[in-house]
């Protein structure tokens, strides 16, 4: 087999043709049908997905300098120069930045956002980074400014808001157990720890006086590393005795107790899929409480709770 000069072509790649010398390659007996066909030719002018894998390798940090020595099928055998490369990745790369920044965030629920910025050059990025209720985190957008200034960050969280980041996303997480043990407690507080509010220094946390409801449970069902980790990050605040009713989250057992377990449920199986869905429902429909305990009703039907100042 030897080299028969080469051809003028294109190849696919993503969605543009990229014009490139093919080689041509005969039997060194010659004849009718000594033209050899060039496999990785035929291959890269139907493959459209050559393009990702361009970017896959120089966003690992390939050169496109280097571009044939790292995909050499492509230099070698089609004459793919890096001016090419170098033009389909910034058409790629451009594809997926316009992507990731229009992208909408309505089903992501996210818990917690973070805002950084990093120098580029002249340039500064700024993005913003959410942690969703999984515990996972996401980058939902970029903002680029000469500074790291607050018309680049308010801008950044307007686009947030307007494509579906609600800061005032209300939430509410039920759980159902067989029983309402100090280790069961213990096991709802390190999943609030450590999965809803993983990012959050300090939660503050109100609860009523039920006899489970104490930090010493956390030392009864885990190591005392683990229980005074937990106990660290929590600041907890108490209702009164006899006023549990001033923990909100009473209301929403109230409404649970009368729009979905208000009858009869035949196993523990049937009502965590009950939950789920009322849960569900709640939430996607961002039901608020509507709290009219003010202040000064505190201090009149509470008045034995505060304390006494004789002169």
């Amino acid at each position: 087999m030897r080299r028969h000069g080469k051809q003028r072509g294109s190849v696919q790649l993503c969605t543009q043709r990229v014009r490139v010398d093919r080689p041509r390659l005969r039997h060194k007996r010659g004849g009718a049908g000594a033209e050899v066909t060039v496999r990785a030719y035929e291959a890269m002018q139907r493959n459209g997905s050559l393009g990702e894998q361009l970017c896959a390798i120089l966003m690992s940090g390939v050169s496109t300098r280097h571009s044939e020595r790292v995909v050499p099928e492509l230099a070698e055998r089609c004459g793919v120069s890096r001016s090419a490369v170098s033009r389909q990745f910034t058409a790629a790369s451009a594809e997926q930045l316009r992507a990731l920044c229009e992208r909408r965030l309505d089903a992501l629920e996210v818990l917690v956002s973070y805002l950084d910025g990093v120098r580029f050059g002249p340039h500064h990025v700024v993005a913003a980074i959410g942690v969703a209720a999984d515990g996972r985190k996401h980058l939902l957008g970029l903002g680029e400014g000469a500074t790291e200034n607050a018309t680049v960050v308010t801008g950044l969280l307007e686009d947030l808001v307007a494509r579906g980041v609600d800061p005032a996303r209300r939430r509410r997480h039920v759980h159902v157990t067989a029983r309402r043990t100090k280790l069961d407690f213990a096991e709802m507080i390190r999943e609030l720890v450590d999965v809803h509010y993983r990012e959050a220094e300090r939660i503050v946390l109100v609860m009523d006086n039920l006899n489970t409801h104490t930090p010493g449970a956390l030392y009864e069902a885990f190591a005392p590393e683990e229980a005074r980790r937990l106990c660290e990050r929590l600041e907890i605040h108490y209702t009164p005795k006899h006023g549990s009713w001033l923990n909100i989250a009473e209301c929403e057992l109230s409404a649970l107790a009368g729009q979905c377990t208000d009858r009869r449920i035949a196993d523990e199986r049937t009502l965590q899929h009950e939950v789920a869905a009322w849960q569900r429902e709640r939430n996607a429909r961002q039901v608020t409480v509507d709290w009219q305990f003010t202040a000064q009703n505190a201090r009149i039907k509470l008045k034995r709770l505060y304390p006494s100042i004789h002169e």
